[in-house]
């Protein structure tokens, strides 16, 4: 029922007519062992009687003669009972009278009914036309959301960084429809600065399904969150110049899931994607990193071929006694974080083989952090 209710209980009668309720009709209604059609119909009871009475009376009191005013006033309350007894046999016989009295019945409440847009009354799941950017698991195939897998399997088109890997997805949720949708391939280059001749194809096929049709179009990336060092942010600003709607879909993040287990301050942090694959470009970076950090953790990706030089490179910048967490195979069966000194981490993995791509993270400066906090 309702948490808080202020005011009074208002309804209508069979004329019309607006009748307030008093007290202890509203602690009735309220009552707890009554039913709620119980509880309507005392309330529709008092309403019909408190109004048929204030009419009755007065009228009767104009037309009564003093001579007969026993006679009136037996023939009042019978009229009263009988008018009761229509309204029971009514309310009884006709669901259709108990929907108008209930759309009837105004209740002043302060409960606060919070629906997500992306919910109908019902809770169920909504999915209008537009581009939905869909974030997908990082490694471990359980951790594809519920809302994710209900806009995939309504979505037309699935513009895909790896088709093999989306149809796989697919198949382990069984999320094929039917029709299947329709997977095509939508890839940037390294620098995320252009699309590939047979993407820009893609993308106008994706704008004019969107524009011309009421389609459900879904963006999703390898693994991880889309347009976070992975394709699709050119596919996303073509739909808001185009005035299509784009709605989020969030879930896992490599970048969030490595702060989270690192055990540094997380509070702010910058992240950089992909460190240069040229090793001086690449050292350049780290400098310019090393020098606007501040009390800020440093997070970047890095292939497994570059993460033994990556590290000597950052042991040169950042010094020997830097903090620095390696985030290895994110939520699947091995998963595990090398965390120490830059020196004991960088010596470490020397003699490691390292395969899969690595999160690492770079604490902040203590002597730096104690400055700033002074």
């Amino acid at each position: 029922m309702m948490k808080h209710v202020t005011g009074f209980l208002t309804g209508r009668s069979a004329s019309g007519s607006m009748i307030r309720t008093n007290e202890r009709v509203i602690s009735l209604f309220f009552q707890s062992g009554r039913s709620f059609n119980e509880k309507l119909l005392l309330f529709r009871n008092h309403c019909s009687l408190a109004e048929y009475s204030k009419s009755t009376i007065k009228k009767k009191k104009t037309l009564e003669p003093k001579e007969n005013k026993n006679h009136f006033e037996k023939k009042s309350i019978s009229d009263e009972s009988l008018m009761i007894r229509n309204e029971i046999a009514t309310l009884n016989r006709s669901d259709e009278d108990f929907n108008v009295a209930f759309n009837q019945l105004d209740i002043s409440s302060t409960e606060h009914h919070d629906i997500s847009t992306s919910e109908d009354s019902t809770g169920t799941l909504q999915t209008p036309p537009g581009l939905y950017v869909v974030a997908t698991p990082i490694g471990n195939m359980h951790d594809l959301s519920e809302r994710a897998k209900h806009v995939l399997k309504s979505s037309q088109i699935i513009a895909c960084e790896d088709t093999r890997t989306t149809r796989k997805l697919l198949h382990f949720h069984s999320l094929e429809s039917n029709p299947p949708q329709h997977l095509i391939s939508f890839v940037e280059n390294k620098n995320a600065t252009e699309i590939y001749s047979q993407s820009r194809k893609h993308l106008n096929v994706i704008l004019n399904k969107l524009t011309s049709s009421s389609q459900v179009v879904s963006l999703v990336s390898e693994c991880g969150s889309p347009c976070i060092s992975d394709p699709g942010w050119m596919l996303v600003k073509s739909c808001h110049e185009y005035g299509v709607p784009v709605y989020s879909v969030p879930g896992p993040s490599s970048i969030v899931t490595a702060l989270m287990i690192s055990g540094f301050n997380s509070n702010r942090f910058i992240f950089e994607g992909f460190l240069p694959m040229i090793p001086k470009k690449r050292r350049k970076l780290l400098q310019e990193m090393n020098q606007i950090q501040g009390n800020r953790c440093l997070v970047f990706f890095e292939n497994p071929n570059r993460i033994k030089q990556t590290l000597q490179d950052c042991l040169e910048i950042f010094g020997p006694q830097r903090q620095i967490a390696l985030c290895f195979e994110l939520t699947k069966l091995f998963e595990r974080v090398q965390r120490g000194k830059l020196s004991t981490i960088a010596r470490a993995m020397m003699n490691e083989d390292i395969k899969g791509e690595c999160t690492i993270i770079i604490a902040q400066d203590e002597e730096e952090k104690k400055t700033l906090e002074d």
